[in-house]
């Protein structure tokens, strides 16, 4: 065809005929709908869990407008339990147009059993059993794990994964803030009115349906085997998209032994992608049952009561927030704590080896992780000297930027015996001498701190909180104490200047808050910034 031939019906005119012809007026948008969407993302704000449901069912456009935001509110976070009912749920949201908004996946150690154990209500025994017995297969065998790894297949943008035994507080959309409790819970807990008792059976109570015998919900042998298979599920996956780079395993009411963060050999390969590639970790622990000896490099045997979790730590080499809280070490374990930093700040040949021979063979001790992108380290519930907690900042130097202490408690040898003379004041004090080596803080989170003192005038052998003053004491306004506190600044010589003045130990008060042990809340520092 030549190019300056025309044909009929072609050419910029009809184009614009056409769409004048078939152009569809649609009416002009009124009321609710004329809004911006950020105006209704705003509106809806306000709106309750019901409320918000059924605005959302007046209209396909409102609904559409709506969707993004609801769908992050609602499945950005979700927290399940490793049952039948809800791997079902989860698979069904990974088929679905949610499966791109989940982000944080959360799952909880309890199961039918012990939600009846705790909750003491009278429970219908075939209901017991009928719920008792779907779960079991789930972890006697691997359907839990065909099921788990089924669902997260179709949940490409999770980014962090988590073993807990409690429930959030509910959503600000709830009235009162109720416990945000795990998908399909309450069907554990409440016996659904479809759902009759059985005729001529007597109901029973709890004491007799439900035992850790025979259900492992509550015990850490449970715990450790969702850890194993979350392990598992990441070496499945690892081809089909990016792994999680956030785990966080947090307990309030149950524990986790150290021993308990043992990788089987079997599943090492499959372990190591999905940790190499961790940025934040969480973990917390007890003391482990039995002591372990092991081989230092400077050779002979040494005692080590962290040696599982050394091995954890060894092949997370991206770490950029690490977060470890030793719960119930006491005198007998004080120093699990205290070895686990001084490995990691690469002092392990001078402190571990003792020199002595043996005709046994010991495992090695694993090589510490360099840690170079490492910017926060939160340390909780242990008993540690200053200089470890010190040596460790100092190793890192170069990108640590902000550090936590939870209910740690500092121990001295000699501490000299003054009226609101504290440890953690002069613990500042150092702290702000690492600066010209190199150290910058920018961050410091400090919360329910305590003192512990070798004193043979006490039966307790001098257990005593540190508690800050509010500065707006200086200015006449009454006295009170506080004991939590975050400080941020550009140098550690004013952090020593801002937090050393309003940090006092009283030697005569009793310990009013918890010490160190798993009976503490796990939830962490929260933060109580001053004016």
């Amino acid at each position: 065809m030549n190019a300056g031939h025309q044909v009929a019906g072609v050419g910029p005119q009809a184009n614009h005929d056409q769409v004048v012809a078939y152009q569809v007026h649609r009416p002009t948008q009124r009321g609710i709908l004329s809004l911006a969407t950020e105006t209704l993302y705003k509106i809806s704000s306000y709106l309750t869990v019901t409320e918000y449901g059924n605005v959302r069912l007046t209209c396909r456009d409102l609904e559409s407008r709506l969707f993004d935001d609801f769908a992050k509110e609602f499945f950005g976070a979700r927290q399940f339990r490793i049952t039948e009912d809800c791997l079902r749920t989860l698979t069904n949201i990974s088929r679905s147009r949610l499966n791109v908004y989940v982000t944080e996946l959360i799952i909880s150690v309890a199961n039918p059993g012990l939600e009846y154990r705790d909750s003491f209500t009278a429970v219908p025994p075939h209901l017991y059993a009928h719920k008792h017995l779907n779960h079991w297969p789930l972890v006697v065998t691997d359907r839990g794990f065909q099921l788990l790894t089924v669902a997260l297949h179709g949940l490409p943008n999770v980014q962090a994964i988590g073993i807990r035994d409690f429930s959030f507080v509910g959503r600000y959309r709830y009235k009162g803030s109720p416990p945000w409790y795990s998908s399909m819970a309450k069907r554990f807990i409440i016996v659904p009115s479809t759902l009759p008792p059985e005729p001529e059976i007597e109901r029973r109570t709890l004491t007799d349906y439900c035992n850790l015998e025979n259900c492992l919900g509550g015990h850490p042998i449970y715990t450790y085997h969702l850890f194993l298979m979350i392990l598992r599920v990441m070496g499945s996956i690892a081809r089909v998209h990016r792994l999680p780079t956030r785990l966080e395993m947090i307990f309030k009411w149950g524990y986790m032994p150290c021993e308990y963060l043992t990788i089987p050999h079997g599943i090492q390969l499959q372990a190591s992608h999905f940790l190499g590639k961790l940025k934040v970790l969480f973990l917390q622990f007890t003391p482990v049952t039995d002591l372990s000896f092991v081989t230092p490099p400077g050779g002979g045997i040494s005692p080590c009561s962290t040696l599982p979790l050394m091995r954890l730590l060894s092949q997370t080499p991206s770490l950029q927030h690490l977060r470890l809280d030793f719960t119930s070490y006491d005198l007998l374990n004080a120093d699990g704590p205290g070895q686990t930093l001084r490995w990691l700040a690469g002092e392990t040949q001078e402190r571990f080896s003792t020199g002595s021979s043996s005709l046994l063979v010991y495992p090695p001790l694993p090589p510490a992780p360099t840690f170079q992108h490492l910017e926060r380290f939160d340390f909780g519930y242990g008993i540690v000297r200053p200089s470890d907690l010190l040596n460790f900042y100092l190793k890192y130097k170069s990108t640590l930027r902000e550090i936590s202490l939870h209910a740690a408690s500092l121990v001295t040898q000699q501490p000299e015996l003054k009226e609101d003379v504290s440890e953690w004041a002069k613990f500042i004090d150092q702290l702000a001498d690492l600066e010209e080596l190199g150290l910058q803080i920018k961050t410091i989170n400090l919360s329910k701190l305590t003192e512990r003192y070798y004193m043979e005038t006490r039966d307790d052998n001098g257990w005593f909180k540190t508690y800050f003053r509010h500065p707006g004491a200086l200015w006449g306004a009454p006295s009170q104490k506080l004991y939590i506190m975050t400080w941020t600044g550009a140098s550690l010589k004013l952090a020593q200047r801002d937090l050393k003045p309003w940090i006092f130990v009283n030697l005569d008060d009793d310990l009013h808050y918890e010490r160190p042990g798993r009976s503490s809340s796990p939830a962490g520092l929260v933060n109580n910034q001053w004016a």
